[in-house]
């Protein structure tokens, strides 16, 4: 139970801090897209880009961390 506990905090942990670094990042493309003069629906296309890149790499730590966590087996 203690180990389960701590495995959902440790989640919950990652999960608010990558939606932190989600936030800040699309705050940031947000801010220099305005900066520089970018119309809207070019902001969005790159705030989406960015998004997705993070997303991408969540899945691959996700997927590394479960890897090694099962021995180095995939199930």
């Amino acid at each position: 139970m203690h180990e389960e506990t701590t495995r959902s905090v440790g989640t919950l942990a990652l999960a608010l801090l990558f939606g932190g670094v989600v936030g800040f990042a699309l705050l940031v493309t947000y801010s220099l897209a305005v900066a520089y003069g970018a119309g809207t629906l070019e902001t969005v296309r790159v705030a989406w880009a960015v998004l997705l890149v993070l997303v991408g790499c969540a899945v691959v730590l996700v997927g590394i961390g479960g890897r090694s966590r099962r021995g180095g087996t995939w199930r």
